[in-house]
Order: C-alpha cells, then structure tokens, then sequence
C-alpha cells in the first residue's frame, strides 16, 4: 500500500483506493487457555482436536483426521504429535493443524482456517464500510474460541473488508499470532484464520523507547516515490497508466533492538547488520537491471534480504515473486503439511503450495529447483490467466528451431510469450533448457505485469 503522490488518498498494489480503519486495541472474554495437556497419547490427540472444532462450532464426526508423530520437531530431537483435520462441502472449507509435544502435551501451533467456496467480489463504489465491518468481525469472533485476549485490531478494504487482530500483551505486540476475519461488501464473512504459536513471554526490561526507536529507524526506512499498476480487481490484468505513489521503503525482515537500539536483521541470526545505515538497494546496485530491480524493491514484489540476483534463481523464490506480482492480495498461510507430513513454514515453501494449489505450478518441482525459460513461459502464461489458450489444439507457427521436442503445453506458452514480448528469441531460437538468474527472471515478470 502507498500514498497516490498525485491525490494523496491510499492506494493498493492494485492502484485502487484503499480504506484504513482505525488502528486499536481490543479485548474478548471467549477465551480459549491454551495450557500443557500433560503426557499424551493418541487417544488424548484425538480428543483435543475434537474438542476444539465443536468449540468453533463445528460437528468433529465431519471431519477428516490424520494424526502422527514426528520424532524430531525442528531438529530440536523434540517428539511430537502433528494433528490434521478438515472438511469441506458444496459452500465452504474448514482446515485445521496443531503441533502438540508428546512428552509435557504442550501445544506448539495451531493453525486454524474457514473459507467460502465462492466468496462474492464487491463492487468497489458501494460496501457496508469499515466500521461495520469492523463489528461484523468482531461478532464472528463473539461466536468462537480464541487462544489469546488482548488484540490490536487492523483492518482496512482491498478488494474486501480485512480485519486482522494480532495478540498485543501488556504493551507488545506478537505478530505470528492473530485472528484475521475477511468479510464482503454485503457484510458476510468469507474468509477466517487463526495462527497461534507458544511463544515465551518477551522481557522487556531495559529497553529503549518507542520515540527513540523511531528515530534509529528513520536512518534506514525513508518515503520513496514508487508507482503501481492499475489492475481490474476480477481478472487481474492492467488497465491504465501507472500512478505514481510514496511509499516506505520496504526493509520487511529487519528492525531495530529495542534494548540496544541497533539495526538488526531476523533471520538465520539476530547479529546486527554491517555497515552502519542500511541501504535496501546494496544487492542490486550495478546489476545491468537494476532500475527494475530497484521497482520490485519498492513495491514489496522482492523481499528482503535480496536473494543474490546475479545467481540461479530457485523455484521458491520465483514462486513467491509470481505470487506477490500476479495475486495483488496474496498473504501468507501455512499449509497444512507436505508430502512428508511436515508443516510449511518458509515463505518460498508456502508460496509453491499456493500456486501448485491454483494450478500455476503443476509440475513436480521443489523449492530449491534451478528454474528454466521453458517452465518461466509455463508459468507466467498460467498465472496471468492464458490457462485455455495455453492447453489449446491451435497450431502456433514459431520461427523457433528449438522446442520441436517440447509438449504442447510449453511450446503454446512460448509462443504467447513471445508474442507479448515478455520473452526473446535470439537467432531462431528460444533456449528452453537455459537457466536464468535472479535479475534476468525479475525482468520477465516486470514484462509480464505490463504486456500479459
């Protein structure tokens, strides 16, 4: 989101104005405690699932359950019980997974979600408006079990109404747990998700204050004119000129320490980035694209840390790129496992299964798969919405001399591609089995975003 420089009203990343409510704090007394459940069993395992679905109002025996144990959690040499149910009908699905230690039955993660099957897309001049759907979220939330209490409350309108409560305790904010309720332009709730983790509770003695915070941030995090291309809000596709916005550099991922007021970045570590100020361009200064670099930088479509763009770029990171470029509102959420059973917790990881899941990606490819301009050009003519055109029996005649071996599916993507001048063809040929880096894969989807 960002501000239009032109009119100064919020904008989405589909350039369409985007309504803010207020930012506040919230209290529920439909407490669930989320207390140790002592030594279990499967039996117990059972029961607790069972247990928690009729406390969110829903009949167990509908469900489909699947229950396991994992002998090494996180390589932590923690056993554990990994708990899945769900169920789904002819109007909504409902999944559900929790992690729960087998020795103490303490409960690690539950994850929680409810959805319809065919939400309604509101129009974008009419809507019952923020505040009521504000009190639309918080009586869906009078009607179920919450695992924490005390709650910011943030909500705004996209293509509809989004009201996200995160767990907020005696003065901090836990941003891996919350409750997000999403409810159309008519007042229904379409959409509805719990992500809870156990989490100790954060010593805040010592530390510095927020106005000092502010500051040490202001360094690194400044308003940087930007743009965003209008989308229509059905297909997807541009429509319109792109409209010029600020919008905070985006430095998601790092942050200041509260006790010693340091710049420092979450990840693999916690040490405090080298350097002195930070610059969120460092990685792509001097690449031959770095303009477009630099946009997706700005426009939060290229996380920090920046991957390095001049290598291979991997399949999880060109399935999360293609996620934030082709699906304005994508946010993450867990799936409920992999094939091993595990559940997926890496952005890449979680962006893959959501594009396998709409049918983007359909091929049989891991995260850390080197990626080639065959599978770019499936991909892309998929996720931009050529799904008929790309499966057709039409005979598209390309002076291309080598793809003659590859199925239809491909060679028609190629050819759209091409055609919109997303891809090139040097010298007759295409170079289905080349690999790309992360820069020139970058350039392709900024391509895409405006002529597909």
């Amino acid at each position: 989101m960002g501000i239009n420089a032109r009119t100064g009203e919020p904008v989405n990343y589909n350039g369409q104005t985007f309504e803010m409510g207020k930012r506040e704090e919230y209290k529920i007394t439909n407490v669930n405690k989320i207390s140790p459940l002592g030594k279990m069993n499967e039996k117990k395992a059972k029961a607790f699932v069972e247990e928690y679905l009729k406390s969110m109002g829903n009949d167990p025996e509908k469900f489909t359950l699947n229950i396991n144990i994992n002998e090494n959690y996180n390589d932590q040499n923690i056993k554990v019980y990994n708990i899945f149910a769900n169920h789904g009908d002819k109007d909504r699905n409902i999944d559900f997974n929790s992690v729960i230690e087998v020795e103490a039955g303490k409960i690690i993660s539950i994850n929680y979600g409810e959805w319809l099957n065919q939400p309604t897309f509101p129009d974008a001049d009419n809507g019952i408006g923020i505040e009521k759907a504000v009190e639309t979220a918080k009586d869906y939330l009078s009607k179920v079990s919450l695992p924490f209490e005390n709650m910011l409350e943030v909500s705004g309108k996209g293509y509809n109404y989004t009201v996200n409560f995160i767990m907020y305790q005696e003065g901090v904010l836990y941003p891996v747990n919350t409750v997000n309720v999403n409810v159309d332009n008519e007042g229904k709730v379409v959409r509805f998700n719990i992500n809870y983790s156990d989490i100790e509770k954060i010593d805040t003695t010592g530390i510095i204050t927020i106005e000092e915070a502010e500051v040490k941030l202001s360094q690194y995090q400044k308003l940087q004119l930007s743009f965003v291309l209008p989308r229509d809000r059905y297909s997807g596709n541009p429509v319109g000129e792109p409209i010029p916005v600020y919008q905070l550099s985006d430095i998601n991922g790092f942050g200041i320490d509260a006790k010693t007021g340091e710049f420092v970045g979450y990840g693999e570590s916690t040490l405090p980035m080298a350097g002195g100020k930070f610059d969120p361009y460092t990685a792509v200064i001097g690449d031959k694209n770095e303009r477009i670099l630099k946009i997706f930088i700005d426009t939060g479509i290229i996380p920090q840390p920046v991957p390095e763009v001049s290598e291979n770029v991997m399949v999880g990171q060109a399935a999360l790129i293609l996620t934030k470029a082709f699906t304005p509102n994508y946010y993450q959420m867990p799936e409920p496992r992999t094939e091993e059973g595990a559940v997926e917790t890496t952005p890449e990881g979680i962006a893959l299964k959501a594009l396998m899941k709409k049918g983007v990606i359909k091929e049989d490819v891991k995260p850390s798969d080197a990626v080639t301009r065959a599978q770019i050009a499936l991909w892309l003519s998929r996720a931009a919405g050529y799904d008929k055109l790309v499966d057709s029996d039409i005979d598209f005649t390309l002076p291309v001399k080598d793809i003659n071996d590859l199925d239809k599916e491909v060679k028609n993507s190629i050819a759209i591609v091409t055609a919109l001048e997303v891809m090139d063809i040097k010298d007759g040929e295409f170079k289905p089995y080349d690999l790309l880096t992360f820069s020139d894969f970058c350039v392709i989807v900024y391509n895409a975003m405006k002529n597909m």
